[in-house]
């Protein structure tokens, strides 16, 4: 299943009565659940089994496993990212996922050492890609990831947030990221269905929102070779020693900032050293380094490195340059849709969207959760099928679009599948698919080049 930004891990339990089949060190082997109808197999669920207990109340013995998709391992994952600076929401969740320790398959086969055409690498053998998860190109580009460690699941869904993304396991495992063109290019539905429902929700749509505000972190880059950082007063290092400084980025009023492409400070240039505080030596700046160790976003180590037998002094006036990036308070970005807010009352919500510095960006995102809360639409939320009688619904997956049509009462309209359940009984010979959609129309956007102004679509308020 999934909400706005990251799902929830899927889950499998099955019953099984043939105790022997089972064995005690199955938690942890990874299994898929698949149904076969007229000589068509289709995978509905693929994860690793987390729990076996026995179950009461058959008249024989049975046991239930339950499964867990790769979202639950991601739960407790931990992930160390470099700094990242302007890259898209894709990128950074491609990295992150490459630091996991996600369960593989076993490798199987063998290859055969000094062999010839018996499994020489990059000829006729490969090695695998540790993941083989679809990202899809993210629209959002952050101005700035610090680096360190981080709970893997936590930033996942934090970019997913900022960016208006999806997270989710599809069917085969695998980690799937839609950006937030990805539904709405999705134009047409892949089934439709007409009056072969077991059971559907006819509703009013999502919860009604026509007032949105987001609170985004605001940062101001500065250009490139500014100074970030300078000597007020003559830094003073002994004879043969060498003087460490740790240094918070700041501008020349003193105001905090973070920087990236930090220049390491040039002789002569950035700064110049003297025998006395106030008198500067072309000779003795030659001869004392000055260089930055352990740079970062927030600041860095200043390493004075005095060879000489005498006393010397980083002259006022040293600076470093780099590309400062200026933090700012806290930005409430605001959208409202007036015609909503006059017809049924002012229905505001307020989100905090700590990765989200682009104020451009915020405003589209807020503008996205009014597309598709400010108007509520009578919809088919909750929809039951039996897969048994029509088997083409099991190749619809999450995040894909149907058109369901109902005689009575008339309805005609398309949804995108954003939670499924099976319950499948009676050894295989019932199985019942439950769909939670979202409403097609309220990610409608214009395609461009494949609509026409005033042919195909028309201006309106």
């Amino acid at each position: 299943q999934t909400d706005d930004a990251m799902a929830a891990s899927a889950n499998a339990q099955f019953l099984l009565d043939s105790l022997g089949l089972v064995e005690s060190d199955w938690v942890g082997v990874r299994c898929r659940v698949q149904a076969t109808v007229d000589s068509t197999t289709y995978t509905l669920f693929t994860g690793n089994i987390t729990q076996i207990r026995p179950s009461s109340g058959w008249h024989v013995p049975t046991l239930m496993l339950t499964a867990s998709d790769l979202l639950d391992e991601l739960s407790a994952a931990k992930v160390s990212l470099p700094t990242l600076s302007q890259q898209t929401a894709d990128t950074i969740i491609a990295q992150a996922l490459a630091q996991l320790p996600l369960r593989r398959t076993a490798l199987s086969g063998r290859w055969q050492l000094g062999k010839s055409g018996s499994g020489e690498l990059a000829s006729n053998t490969r090695f695998a890609p540790l993941h083989d998860h679809p990202l899809s190109n993210g629209q959002t580009r952050f101005g700035l990831i610090d680096a360190g460690e981080r709970d893997a699941a936590q930033l996942i869904r934090a970019i997913c947030e900022a960016e208006g993304g999806l997270f989710y396991a599809d069917r085969q495992g695998r980690l799937t990221f839609l950006g937030r063109n990805a539904l709405p290019s999705r134009d047409s539905p892949q089934l439709t269905l007409q009056d072969i429902f077991l059971k559907a929700d006819y509703g009013r749509g999502e919860s009604l929102v026509n007032q949105v505000t987001l609170m985004c972190a605001a940062r101001e880059t500065g250009s490139s070779d500014s100074v970030v950082w300078d000597v007020n007063e003559p830094l003073a290092c002994p004879p043969t020693t060498t003087r460490s400084l740790n240094i918070r980025w700041q501008d020349s009023n003193g105001q905090v900032l973070n920087a990236l492409d930090v220049i390491q400070p040039r002789p002569m240039v950035d700064y110049w050293i003297g025998a006395t505080s106030t008198v500067q030596s072309r000779v003795l700046t030659q001869q004392v380094a000055v260089t930055l160790t352990g740079i970062s976003p927030q600041g860095a180590t200043l390493e004075i490195r005095n060879s000489t037998p005498q006393s010397v002094y980083v002259l006022a006036g040293a600076t470093i340059r780099g590309t400062p990036i200026r933090i700012l308070p806290p930005v409430a970005v605001i959208a409202t849709d007036h015609a909503s807010v006059n017809r049924y009352g002012l229905h505001a919500i307020t989100r905090t969207i700590p990765l989200l510095d682009n104020l451009t960006t915020a405003l589209s995102r807020a503008r996205d959760i009014l597309q598709r809360y400010a108007t509520p639409r009578p919809f088919v939320r909750n929809v039951t099928i039996d897969a048994q009688r029509f088997p083409d619904v099991l190749a619809l997956e999450l995040m894909e679009r149907v058109r369901l049509q109902l005689s009575a009462p008339s309805y005609d309209r398309d949804g995108f599948v954003m939670r499924e359940q099976h319950l499948i009984s009676q050894q295989g010979t019932r199985h019942h698919v439950t769909w939670h959609l979202l409403d097609a129309e309220s990610v409608r956007v214009w395609v461009l080049g494949a609509r026409r102004l005033r042919q195909d679509t028309r201006i309106t308020y």
